[in-house]
């Protein structure tokens, strides 16, 4: 299994055709793919337990428009599991609730980390 892919169902944790698009824009600096996911990892560092302090205190308005900025960056980079996890949060906070939203606050976690471990692999293949 390639470090582009979330778990044994293959949920694409990274999409190649947007790995693609990046490093040619990136004009042959690796260091330019690196740190545009070193600064989304470190929102999501922040992101995720925000989202779990908002779920708590159950704002959820202020839950959807967090999930609904982390689902941005991550569609803008390819990260397909993060942006749809963060798209049900999103969902669930537009309906002014946080109900479920601990589930998918794990599986956020869990996408966090192994979109590190992609990244790290990507760092390690330029």
């Amino acid at each position: 299994m390639s470090s582009t892919h979330a778990n044994e169902e293959d949920s694409v944790v990274l999409d190649p055709k947007s790995i693609e698009s990046l490093r040619k824009l990136s004009a042959g600096n690796p260091e330019f793919l690196l740190n545009l996911f070193g600064a989304y990892l470190q929102q999501c560092e922040t992101g995720i337990p925000d989202l779990e302090r908002m779920v708590a205190s159950g704002e959820s308005t202020a839950m959807g428009n967090l999930a609904h900025k982390l689902k941005g960056g991550a569609a803008q980079l390819g990260a397909v599991a993060m942006s749809e996890v963060c798209k049900q949060i999103e969902q669930i906070g537009r309906a002014e609730s946080t109900e479920g939203v601990e589930s998918l606050l794990s599986e956020a976690r869990v996408q966090y980390g192994r979109l590190k471990e992609a990244v790290a692999a990507l760092g390690e293949s330029d």
